[in-house]
């Protein structure tokens, strides 16, 4: 990789939180996803100085043990919206518009719903860059199984 201005060569990915993003010089080139939670007030993120952003609402619900479409949809009656089919369509048909560009993806925390998508874009060719000691082993694993259902066999 060299100098990071996203070309098909030297794509990568990285993960942020909400404040970390709200700072960060902007790779050339790099397209953003922004996962926030509903309701919160969007991140000041220079949204008009990416290449190309996708903004998704739902909270970071997961579990680490399968769970039946009957748990998932529990959720929106407490008042919580977890990943779903519709989001990780938007995810992936965004990865696949910006396939050649470096992917940028951030969150509230930066280390569950943005390490998910980027455990995909490394499965999928994308060079990761470590911006955390937790990498991506909190990455959410909900998402992450709605996006393997959605993208090239590569990925998983």
């Amino acid at each position: 990789m060299n100098d990071r201005t996203g070309g098909a060569k030297d794509k990568y990915c990285a993960h942020y939180s909400r404040s970390e993003i709200e700072n960060l010089a902007i790779p050339s080139g790099a397209a953003l996803i922004s996962i926030r939670d509903p309701g919160s007030e969007r991140p000041a993120a220079r949204h008009a100085e990416w290449a190309s952003v996708l903004e998704l609402e739902f909270h970071d619900i997961t579990s680490d043990v399968p769970r039946d479409e009957a748990w998932w949809n529990w959720w929106p009656l407490q008042g919580y919206l977890p990943p779903r089919a519709d989001h990780a369509e938007e995810i992936a048909g965004f990865i696949r518009e910006h396939w050649d560009r470096t992917i940028i993806v951030h969150c509230e925390m930066g280390l569950s719903r943005s390490a998910a998508v980027c455990d995909i874009l490394v499965a999928l060719g994308w060079e990761y860059m470590e911006t955390r000691s937790e990498g991506r082993r909190l990455a959410n694993r909900r998402l992450i199984e709605l996006l393997l259902m959605r993208l090239p066999a590569e990925a998983k």
